[in-house]
């Protein structure tokens, strides 16, 4: 959160709109704060346009995007990974158990109200066409 806290600071200080994305696990940041909060910090400031998640799981997205649209208007944004997880001292992916991939959880985050989804670590080209192939029947523009 004291990231978050940095970041909205020297963006109001610049005037530099921007989109503030986190990762999540479950509907708390790494550090443990409520993702809930970084919605009520950014409400003070004019220039974070929009708020969402990157870089966790699919279902986690959706938990986090459904707690955001219960306290910001803000456009929502969400780019999940594909929900394997890094060993960072083997060096390798792990396949996840039993995660909603983000091709599935595309129709699921924009009805929570997601408006901008797309993918993070591991989803490719062809899940990104995929995603775009199922949402644009759906697309509106942005408020």
């Amino acid at each position: 959160m004291r990231e978050v806290d940095a970041l909205i600071t020297e963006l109001d200080r610049i005037g530099a709109a921007a989109i503030l994305s986190v990762t999540a696990t479950g509907n708390r940041l790494p550090d443990g704060t409520d993702i809930r909060e970084v919605a009520t910090r950014v409400a003070g400031s004019p220039v974070i346009v929009s708020i969402g998640v990157n870089c966790c799981s699919g279902d986690t997205a959706l938990a986090a995007i459904r707690a955001l649209r219960s306290v910001t208007t803000l456009p929502l944004i969400a780019y999940p990974n594909s929900g394997e997880s890094w060993d960072r001292v083997a060096r390798q992916w792990h396949a996840a158990d039993s995660v909603t991939n983000p091709v599935a959880a595309a129709p699921k985050l924009l009805q929570a109200g997601a408006q901008l989804i797309g993918g993070c670590c591991r989803v490719s080209p062809s899940d990104i066409q995929q995603i775009a192939a199922l949402l644009r029947p759906a697309a509106k523009p942005l408020s």
